[in-house]
Parts: structure tokens; sequence; C-alpha cells
């Protein structure tokens, strides 16, 4: 039932941000038909081209058309490159979403491990040392992580390419190399995130007295931890991850505009700038849906994790 009532709040909460984007977007100034068009058009010639784009119909049934096209998989045609939308945003995800997972894999190997090592040293040097040098990581834009990688990395050491994509279709490993200078820009500071919430996490369950029973039944520092400890810690280590992976997919714009990837990210500037709505409105829906689902994936797995809150009023 509360899975059923997740779900069904999932769904208004998409309808509801379609009505706000579209709302949005139809209130900026400047009219796309007069900048598809130019100055210079003649008004016959514009109000042909705004009845052709549907923007003479009312607002409300714009925005019907708009929703039921979106539900269908018809998300219309852009007007800056003439294509349809669908195949400028799957053209650009798989870039943004390889970038995202390769994030937050790079988060989650340094993330927990630093969380767990400064735990098991509550209050000593390794967890002052390890606590000080993520909220180092907190405090360092990723674009700017992105800049020093980028000299190090790039022009000094010549490793790995500076920017720019060049394909999935030129190989895996190239492909991989153009992603992981960004992938570490943006993963450090959300390690620097996991870290400080799995030590914090971990280190007020080891004083919850079923932990304190258990170490007086024999069981060493480390099973505790294991056995107890860890297992009971991942909720909230689990909805950090959701709330990282939607940030990584929906918040890399900077990043992606620092190293010249053709993701979701840069497309979503290029159609502010071009007043490309129909790409735009698409694109913002689009994680707009993606940061919903991961919620909604994130609370149906903690509701697996922790039986507590099936029981919860």
């Amino acid at each position: 039932m509360r899975s059923l009532l997740r779900i069904a709040a999932a769904l208004l909460t998409i309808v509801l941000a379609s009505v706000l984007v579209f709302l949005a977007l139809n209130v900026l100034p400047g009219d796309p038909a007069a900048v598809m068009l130019g100055t210079e058009a003649r008004p016959d010639t514009l109000a042909a081209l705004r009845r052709q784009m549907g923007l003479d119909q009312p607002l409300p049934l714009r925005w019907w058309q708009w929703l039921t096209g979106l539900a269908r998989g018809e998300l219309g045609t852009s007007h800056t490159y003439g294509v349809p939308v669908a195949e400028l945003v799957a053209a650009r995800a798989v870039v943004s979403l390889p970038l995202a997972l390769l994030a937050l894999l790079i988060a989650v190997g340094l993330g927990i491990p630093a969380g767990l090592f400064a735990a098991t040293r509550h209050r000593r040097t390794g967890d002052l040392a390890t606590m000080a040098v993520a909220l180092v990581g907190l405090s360092v834009p990723a674009f700017w992580i992105g800049i020093l990688l980028v000299l190090l990395f790039a022009i000094g050491l010549r490793w790995l390419p500076a920017g720019g994509f060049p394909g999935w279709g030129a190989g895996i490993a190239p492909g991989i190399a153009a992603l992981i200078l960004p992938a570490i820009a943006l993963g450090l500071p959300q390690a620097a995130v996991l870290a400080r919430v799995t030590r914090t996490a971990i280190v007020e369950i080891m004083r919850l007295d079923f932990v304190r029973t258990a170490r007086s039944f024999g069981l060493t520092r480390t099973e505790a931890l294991r056995r107890h400890a860890l297992p009971n810690a991942l909720p909230p280590i689990v909805t950090v991850l959701g709330l990282q992976f939607s940030f990584l997919l929906a918040g890399a714009v900077i990043v992606e505009n620092v190293f010249y990837l053709p993701g979701l990210g840069r497309l979503v500037v290029q159609s502010v700038g071009g007043r490309d709505l129909p790409t735009l409105a698409c694109l913002v829906m689009l994680l707009v849906t993606a940061v919903v689902a991961v919620n909604l994936a994130v609370d149906l797995l903690l509701l697996r994790l922790d039986p507590r809150l099936r029981h919860r009023g």
C-alpha cells in the first residue's frame, strides 16, 4: 500500500512539475518564431510560422498537447537543429549518463571507505585528518577541481585528454578516457559528502545499546561494525546516494562546459541561448522525471532495508 502511495505521489509530482515547467518557459520574454526568422521578418510570415509551431493556440491546450505527446514519446522537433528532440536527447544522454555513473562509482569507492576509516578511529588522528580532507572537498567547486585536473593530467603529464568527446564509435577506451577527468571533478565533492554521512551514521549506531550488547557477548569492534553497524547505516547512505545521482545527472552543466562535453547539461545551455523551447522543455522534464524516478527507487529500497518504515504512520 505504501509503495502504491509513493508511486502515485511521484506521478502527481511529475504532472505538477510539467505545469510549472511549461508556464515558466512560455512566460519568458521573446517570441521563438521571431527569434527563428529574425527582426526583419514580415508580419504575415511571422504569423504563419506561429501557426505552424502552434503558438497561436490557448496555453492550456498547448500544455495538454505537449504533456500527452511526452507520454506517447513524441518530443517534437528542435527549432534550432531542425531534428527530432528525441534524437538530440539520445545523442547527449550517452555522454551524460555514463559520466554520472562513473562519477557515482568514484564517490562510492572513495567516500564509503573514508567514512568507515574515520568512524573506526573516532576522535583520533585518522578521523580528524579524514574529516579535514572531506571539508576541503566540500569547499572546492567541481569546476575548479576540473581545471586543476586538466592542468596536471592533460597539459602537464599528457596522460588524458583535456576535453571533448570522441564518441563511442571510436572505441570504449577513448570514450572512458575522455570522461575520467570530468568524472573525478564531479565525484570528489560527492565523495566528501558521502564520507561525512557514513562516518556520522556509523558513529551513532556504534553507540546504541544493541551494538554494546553484541560487543559484550564477545564480538570484536570490526565484527560489530560489519554485522550490525554497517547494515543499519545503509538507509541514510542510500538516501544520499540517490540524491547524489540525481545531482550528477542534472547538475553537471558547468563541468560539461569546462570539458566541452556534448552532454545534456550543455544542451540545456544551448537551448536557453537559442530559445529552443521544445528542446528545453523536454530536457527539463526529462531531468525532473529522472530525479523523481531515482527518489522513488530510493524510497522503495528504503522500505526493504528498514522494516520500521513499513509500520510507521
